[in-house]
């Protein structure tokens, strides 16, 4: 098992799954062994520190995607104004992160573990669906991420040595490339049916078999920036379980919050959590 496998396998569902079911967790217990050399520790102090030495010298997806969520999310938003969405495919992309507000913005991941093969495919993807884009990257990448899109639409932010955010350039909206059939597909059947409601006084009685279809060609009547504009009222939507608990989410330490924004627990599970995790 290499070191950065480990590491991620700490920062996972699975390893909280154990956790809250056993009192304890293999990964986590193999990785306080392996890296801290002491099991003098709470579980909350092995995550603190195993999460440093994952920010000091192997930053992942999730590291940056824990970032936003700290830094951007919770920190320049809220829950109650933004909604974050994590691994969506738009078209044939995934989308790492998506934040709506009043606006959405799709934030492409690049760590210095990756490459930018597919980044021009992935941008995009992205805009047939939303309107802004932001490019988060490590000091490796900022060289050619600058000489492909400086200038452009494509918002560019790093995350710096030091761990903050540096935005270098806004991402501005670019509605140019907004695509009927890419906004249709990522709505679910009654995300569709209230998009449509809002612009048609009636929808046509048609069977499942029909209805995607004949529901599409009126959407496609609609123009695309007020399609966009009705996407993030619909997205803003979905999983409201992190605000049905704000008071105990608040209360997950910093280094696991992306792993319970996405995939949230329910009132009692914070409460089993927080006990042991005052636990060796």
């Amino acid at each position: 098992m290499d070191e950065l496998n480990l590491l991620n396998r700490v920062f996972s569902h699975k390893t909280l799954s154990e956790l809250l079911s056993n009192g304890e967790s293999e990964i986590l217990e193999q990785a306080t062994k392996r890296y801290l050399g002491t099991d003098d520790l709470d579980s909350q102090e092995k995550f603190a520190q195993l999460y440093s030495i994952l920010s000091k010298h192997y930053r992942n997806e999730y590291f940056y995607k824990n970032t936003l969520v700290n830094k951007v999310l919770l920190g320049k938003h809220s829950l109650n104004t933004t909604t974050a969405l994590s691994e969506i495919w738009l078209n044939r992309s995934k989308a790492d992160l998506i934040l709506l507000n009043r606006q959405a913005v799709v934030y492409e991941i690049k760590t210095e573990l990756d490459n930018l093969e597919r980044l021009e495919g992935q941008l995009s993807d992205y805009y047939q669906v939303f309107d802004r884009v932001m490019i988060i990257t490590d000091e490796s990448h900022l060289e050619k991420v600058l000489e492909r899109y400086q200038g452009s639409s494509v918002g560019i932010s790093i995350i710096s040595k030091r761990n903050t955010i540096r935005c270098l350039q806004e991402a501005k909206q670019n509605s140019n490339y907004l695509e009927h059939r890419s906004m249709y597909k990522i709505l679910r059947k009654e995300e569709r049916r209230r998009v449509l409601e809002r612009f048609y006084p009636e929808l046509p009685q048609v069977d499942q078999f029909a209805e995607f279809e004949c529901y599409y060609e009126l959407f496609a009547k609609i123009p695309c920036e007020s399609l966009n504009q009705q996407l993030i009222v619909e997205l803003k939507k979905r999983d409201q379980k992190v605000i049905q608990n704000q008071s105990e989410f608040s209360k997950v330490p910093t280094e696991l919050k992306a792993l319970l924004y996405f995939k949230p627990l329910k009132k009692e599970e914070y409460v089993k959590l927080a006990a042991v995790m005052k636990e060796g």
